[in-house]
């Protein structure tokens, strides 16, 4: 869950230097989650677990970079910042590839991440939004030779994909 972040600004009074007044600017938001994408469909399935110390990269439209933060652990991640575009990047951690990109009409539950490159399309905050569909599915890379039992399929040696029966 995302929470709304407000940013207080204090006017002083110039001749008694106590506050006189108080605004609030609601910040935007935007995160989402980082999870474990088992079946490399890129589709947030059920039972899939989220990935905790992920780092995310926030960057301006200008590609420069605004912010980073981990996941926690259960996958989520947020960043509350001023109107304006921005683009997030996901870091993988080794032996790990992402899942394909925007797979299902529902974004909630699609990864956002380009496979090759870990990075969104732009993203346009306005004052007040909150966009908290911002995804994205990692899976395991088989290694040659070993054998991965995934949900409700085995990775076989090789990485080849055998069904096991329900």
């Amino acid at each position: 869950m995302i929470r709304r972040w407000c940013l207080c600004l204090a006017v002083l009074s110039l001749l008694a230097f106590r506050p006189s007044a108080y605004s609030c600017i609601a910040l935007p938001t935007l995160g989402d989650r980082v999870w474990n994408d088992w079946n490399a469909d890129g589709i947030q399935d059920q039972g899939e677990p989220g990935m905790s110390g992920i780092e995310v990269k926030l960057y301006d439209s200008a590609e420069n970079p605004f912010g980073s933060t981990l996941t926690n652990n259960n996958g989520n991640f947020s960043f509350a910042v001023p109107a304006d575009e921005y683009y997030l990047k996901f870091i993988l951690p080794d032996g790990y590839r992402f899942s394909p990109m925007e797979q299902e009409s529902d974004s909630l539950l699609d990864s956002n991440a380009h496979p090759r490159t870990g990075m969104t399309r732009g993203i346009t905050l306005a004052s007040g939004d909150s966009d908290p569909t911002w995804d994205a599915g990692m899976h395991a890379v088989p290694l040659p030779g070993t054998v991965w039992l995934l949900g409700t399929g085995l990775m076989g040696l090789f990485g080849f994909r055998t069904k096991t029966k329900k």
